[in-house]
This record gives structure tokens, C-alpha cells and sequence, in this order.
């Protein structure tokens, strides 16, 4: 076993004590050793050799007997305060109160009426209907007949009727045979005294017309 020159003894001593209390389940080995008197130098020899003569020999346990417990050290400051911690649930709803007593009546005042208002404009009345008719031969292909209003109404709303006499002047089915006269615009005038239709001749070679009509009225 290799020889350790270890300077001071308490030192060797502190960490032999420490080893001892880790190893305190495990062993109960006895070193030995041999310190020198002038120098206070230990040395650690195997069990059986002898020390010299300048050498005084010790022995020691790794693990020695168990010393009194210390006296209570005193109270550590307050450590600092913890995070909050995470909100918990919503609570169960409370049961329902009872209905509290009703209030008393209110206290109604009726004040007196307010002055009549101001009167509202006229509204719409006086609602007729007028037509224009517009008869073209062959020699003719634009229609543009205007149904007017009456002095003082404005055209409310307009329409139009078209169709093809033969010649003994009964009125034909242009729609089926498809060669009486087309519509291009069917319109209130400019100045919503009337409504104005505007077309042409189809490819029937008897008359045709087209009649115009306007729903008039006074308005405000």
C-alpha cells in the first residue's frame, strides 16, 4: 500500500470523519498511522507496522460513534413570497334569492296637452289615367306617341299597348305571328308631364300603333 504524507492532521482528520459518515452503513475499517513529533507530519501505515523512534503511532475508525445532537440554530429570515398561483374554477351558481316585496306606485303626472302641429303637405290625389295612340302605315316606321297629364298633374307612373289591323281594321295577334311593331323605350318625359314611348314598325305590311298611356295625379 502506497505511503500518504499529509501535512495537518486536523485537516486529514475532517475529511476521514466526513468519509466515515458516507461509508457509516458500510464499513468499519481501523487505519492506522504514524505522526512525526517535530513536525506533526501524519503518515498512514498498514495495520501491524511499527512507528519510528522520532514517530508516535494513532489509530482511528472511518466511522466513530455518533456524537449529542446540536442545540437548535436560530429562525432563518422570511423568504420572499411565492408566484399567485393559477385562478381556480368558477364556482357552482348560487341557488336563486326569493323575490324581494314590490315597489310602491310611481308617482304619474299628466301634463297639459301641447300646441297642434303645423299642417302636412297635400299628399297625392286626384289619380286619372290618359292614353295616346299612334296609327302608322307602310310609309311610316317610327313610333313616338306621348300620353300627357292634365294642367297641374304629374305623371306618376306609365305603360304602353301595341298591335296590327289587318285590312278590314281587325285587330291581329302580332305577338304570335312576330311582325307588329317593337318598343325601345317606354319612359316619364323630362318634365314628368306624361309618358313617352318610342319604336318602330315590325315587318307586317298592314297599319300598326302603338298607344301610350300615363297615370296622372296632383302631387305636392
Amino acid at each position: 500500500m502506497a505511503k500518504r504524507m499529509i501535512r495537518w492532521l486536523p485537516l486529514v482528520l475532517v475529511l476521514t470523519l466526513v468519509g466515515g459518515t458516507i461509508a457509516y452503513a458500510q464499513s468499519t475499517t481501523v487505519y492506522n498511522g504514524c505522526v512525526t513529533k517535530t513536525t506533526g507530519v501524519l503518515r498512514i501505515v498498514p495495520t501491524g507496522n511499527t512507528c519510528k523512534s522520532n514517530e508516535y503511532a494513532i489509530s482511528w475508525n472511518q466511522v466513530g460513534p455518533q456524537g449529542p445532537a446540536g442545540p437548535a440554530g436560530p429562525a432563518g429570515p422570511q423568504g420572499p413570497a411565492g408566484a399567485d398561483g393559477a385562478q381556480g374554477p368558477a364556482g357552482a351558481d348560487g341557488a336563486q334569492g326569493p323575490t324581494g316585496p314590490a315597489g310602491a306606485d310611481g308617482l304619474s303626472i299628466i301634463g297639459p296637452a301641447g300646441p297642434q302641429g303645423p299642417a302636412g303637405a297635400n299628399g297625392v290625389s286626384g289619380f286619372e289615367k290618359v292614353t295616346a295612340v299612334q296609327l302608322n302605315s307602310i310609309f311610316n316606321n317610327v313610333f313616338d306617341p306621348v300620353a300627357n297629364c292634365p294642367a297641374g298633374k304629374k305623371v306618376m307612373g306609365g305603360g304602353y299597348e301595341v298591335g296590327t289591323y289587318d285590312s278590314t281594321g281587325v285587330l291581329l295577334p302580332w305577338f304570335d305571328l312576330g311582325f307588329g311593331p317593337y318598343v325601345i323605350s317606354s319612359r316619364p318625359t323630362d318634365d314628368l308631364s306624361g309618358w313617352q314611348v318610342i319604336g318602330g314598325r315590325g315587318a307586317s305590311l298592314f297599319d300598326q300603333f302603338i298607344r301610350a298611356y300615363a297615370v296622372c295625379a296632383y302631387a305636392p
